[in-house]
């Protein structure tokens, strides 16, 4: 496994409110992804706030961002600071250590008003894609693995319950902590891990878009996640769409269970409600908040 790039570096300088990326040519052991592993320092300063480590599988992607989710600037303008890689076990998902420890340095500029993106809607950009592309096999019970991504009912089913490739650990229900062999008792979705979810792996397996997955590197993630790609025999997510569900496993994988009767308003200024069984509907609205709302003579299209 090797280091290939990162957005900071000796010639390229990090805002004091950004986010430290480092990218590798292969797909990661979630466990081994630590502060231990992906070390950050301040010269001249022994002990810093440890900040938040986030592994994106989509991507091959490690962050470092704010320890304070209510403070953006976390470094320190003028100061110079190094990030450590592999120098505690970090290890490609089949066991493969990094071939070379490397040690980034780099410079920090004032803050630039960084703007985190708005959180996925489930409603909205992850429940549609699900039925769209996993719809014709796990619409409606009875369906592979007994698992349903087609209503949100059916989704909240699915979260924390370990695969059924997967279960072949000690736990036989629930999905254990993530281990060190890559896959054991992983769970179909793992809220706030995407790295660490079976589904993702699945969708992972089935992109066929350049830049997803090397053909080496999904023949070895196939000896692992067993079964065929996700959706089989058809043309894969995009990265785009890989990565939108990335986004909502990583922000807690919330699903919005309203009844059907019910509105609410969406930020992108549509009127929408997300039924158990599965149904959305819109209407325009100005309104660009997310909020609940009661309007009872909305009318819908769907």
């Amino acid at each position: 496994m090797h280091f290939v790039s990162s957005n900071v570096g000796p010639d390229r300088a990090a805002p004091a409110d950004g986010t430290l990326d480092f990218t590798f040519d292969r797909l990661l052991l979630p466990v081994t992804v630590t502060r231990q592993s992906v070390t950050l320092r301040q010269t001249g300063v022994d002990t810093l706030p440890s900040p938040v480590v986030i592994y994106d599988p989509v991507l091959r992607t490690v962050s470092l961002s704010s320890p304070d989710p209510l403070r953006a600037t976390w470094l320190v303008p003028g100061q110079e600071y190094s990030v450590t890689l592999g120098s505690a076990g970090l290890r490609a998902f089949d066991g493969a250590p990094l071939a070379n420890p490397t040690v980034v340095s780099f410079g920090v500029t004032e803050p630039v008003g960084s703007v985190r993106p708005s959180r996925v809607v489930f409603c909205v950009e992850v429940l549609p894609l699900l039925q769209a592309r996993c719809g014709t096999c796990h619409g409606s019970a009875p369906t592979p693995a007994g698992l349903v991504l087609a209503t949100s009912a059916g989704v909240l089913g699915a979260l924390g319950r370990v695969a059924s490739g997967a279960n072949t650990g000690p736990m036989g229900g629930g999905a254990s902590a993530p281990g060190v062999v890559f896959g054991v008792d992983m769970a179909l979705i793992d809220p706030g891990g995407p790295g660490t979810s079976w589904l993702m792996y699945k969708l992972l397996l089935g992109a066929r878009e350049s830049g997803t997955l090397s053909d080496d590197e999904r023949s070895r993630l196939g000896e692992l996640v067993l079964g065929d790609g996700m959706p089989p025999g058809a043309p894969g997510l995009t990265a785009e769409e890989l990565e939108r569900v990335r986004r909502w496993i990583a922000e807690g994988a919330q699903v919005e269970t309203f009844p059907e009767e019910s509105r609410y308003t969406l930020r992108d200024g549509h009127r929408m409600y997300c039924s158990p069984s599965g149904g959305q509907h819109a209407r325009a609205n100005a309104v660009g908040a997310l909020a609940l709302a009661s309007d009872p003579a909305a009318s819908e299209v769907g």
